[in-house]
């Protein structure tokens, strides 16, 4: 049986028009080809490792402070000092590698993509400030202790050798044969 040529033209149109119309409202209606960048991810941030030696150094030399107070001035002061050095070279570091991602990428004259940057930076570099922070907290609050106890040990010996005084002194006075009588 032969189908005449007039009736396949229409069907042809028909039916390339209702797969048009679907794929039209499928696309419209369900749209699972969504387009997604690629996670900006910047390169890690390498810091100054936490320098145990120099604070401990500063401890060392505070112990003669003979109170606690000048102690905590000298030892909090330094440590201010080192994390502001620290906290320095690392904001370096963050606006080297924003300069150096702006000259290798297609997002030179974007200025969402270097704040996004800049703030994921920022974010590790809280982190590491956390971490740096935590390892000083630690070093100085293991050594105020001992700083105290020491303190209290001196404090203590003193006040054992002054009552020892005290006692033979009075000793002295109440002897019958004591030139005080």
């Amino acid at each position: 049986m032969k189908v005449p040529q007039s009736l396949t033209k229409i069907l042809v149109k028909k039916i390339g028009a209702s797969t048009a119309l679907l794929t039209f409202l499928f696309t419209l209606l369900y749209p699972t080809a969504k387009v997604f960048s690629n996670p900006l991810i910047p390169d890690a941030l390498t810091p100054d490792p936490f320098q145990e030696d120099r604070l401990n150094e500063t401890i060392h030399q505070s112990k003669t402070a003979g109170n606690l107070s000048i102690w905590d001035s000298q030892v909090y002061g330094e440590k201010a000092a080192m994390m502001t050095e620290w906290e320095r070279r690392l904001d370096e570091q963050i606006t080297q590698q924003i300069e150096n991602d702006f000259h290798k990428d297609a997002y030179v004259d974007n200025p969402g993509y270097k704040d996004y940057l800049r703030k994921q930076l920022e974010i590790a570099k809280q982190k590491e400030v956390e971490n740096w922070e935590s390892e000083a907290s630690m070093l100085i609050l293991t050594n105020r202790n001992k700083y105290m106890n020491y303190m209290t040990g001196k404090l203590l010996s003193e006040e054992k050798e002054d009552t020892k005084k005290a006692q033979q002194q009075a000793e002295e006075y109440t002897k019958p044969n004591s030139k005080q009588w």
